[in-house]
C-alpha cells in the first residue's frame, strides 16, 4: 500500500539501529573493562571505521560506473545493436548459445582472477 514509505519509523531507523547496538555494546565494553572512558569508545569507532576506507572507496566507483551507464542508456544501445547484428547474421537457436559461450570464454579468459 505505500503506507510505510516516508513514515516517521523509517526516517527514524539509523537512530533507531544505533542505539540499538551502541547501547549494549558499550555496557559490555564497561562490564568488561576494556571500555574506561569516552576516548576508548572513540578509539573503537574509529578502528571500526578504518577497515571499511577500502570498501567506501571501491563502493564509490562502482556506484559512479553504475551511474553513468544508466545515463548513457548504453546497456539499452547494445542490446538493440546487439539484435539487430544477431538478425542480420541470420543467427538463431543453437548458434546464438555457441557464440554466447564462446564470448564468454573470451571474456573469462581477460579478466584476471583473485584467486590465481
Amino acid at each position: 500500500t505505500g503506507g510505510l514509505k516516508g513514515s516517521p519509523f523509517l526516517k527514524g531507523i539509523v537512530a533507531f539501529i544505533f542505539v540499538t547496538f551502541a547501547i549494549p555494546g558499550f555496557v559490555y565494553g564497561k562490564t568488561v573493562g576494556c571500555m574506561k572512558n569516552d576516548k576508548d569508545v572513540i578509539n573503537a569507532m574509529s578502528q571500526g571505521m578504518s577497515t571499511l576506507g577500502m570498501y567506501i572507496v571501491l563502493v564509490f566507483f562502482a556506484a559512479q560506473f553504475v551511474a553513468f551507464f544508466n545515463w548513457t542508456n548504453l546497456g539499452t544501445v547494445l542490446a538493440v545493436k546487439g539484435a539487430a547484428l544477431l538478425t542480420a547474421l541470420g543467427l538463431d537457436g543453437p548458434e546464438v548459445f555457441v557464440v554466447f559461450i564462446l564470448m564468454c570464454a573470451l571474456v573469462n579468459l581477460s579478466l584476471g582472477s583473485s584467486s590465481a
